[in-house]
């Protein structure tokens, strides 16, 4: 499946259609955990790009913190790997997702924990503020 509006929406931060579509009162009805061609879910899409207000969101909304992309990758995942790595020191997507419970043991299909940085100064995500570590 291609991507859905609520995908689109949510990648973009842009919470106001986000928050009309789930809250559509038509015949049909938006399916929150619809999955894109890559198995990525709003949540991902949201998670990956950094739109902190969507994921918040949508995870008010009920979406599901732990579904996994074809690449067995969760939204936390995405969150650390594009908000987080690409983006400097923004964490708050990541913060959010935890805040939700999302699980930063999870394993993506090739077994990669989730961790902050590179080389020796590396660090495990393991909790909420895990990643203001600093390595040795």
């Amino acid at each position: 499946m291609l991507q859905t509006p609520l995908h689109i929406a949510s990648g973009n931060n842009n919470v106001d259609i986000v928050k009309f579509l789930l809250e559509w009162k038509g015949s049909q009805k938006l399916d929150l955990e619809a999955k894109n061609m890559y198995g990525e879910t709003p949540l991902h899409m949201a998670a990956k790009n950094g739109s902190n207000e969507a994921v918040g969101f949508l995870l008010r909304h009920s979406a599901f913190v732990e579904a996994k992309a074809n690449n067995g990758m969760t939204p936390l995942h995405l969150a650390v790997w594009h908000s987080l790595l690409l983006h400097g020191e923004n964490c708050n997507t990541t913060d959010t997702l935890l805040k939700y419970n999302a699980n930063c043991n999870a394993l993506d299909n090739v077994s990669a924990c989730i961790y902050i940085g590179s080389g020796s100064g590396a660090v495990r995500l393991s909790a909420p503020g895990a990643h203001k570590q600093s390595g040795p």
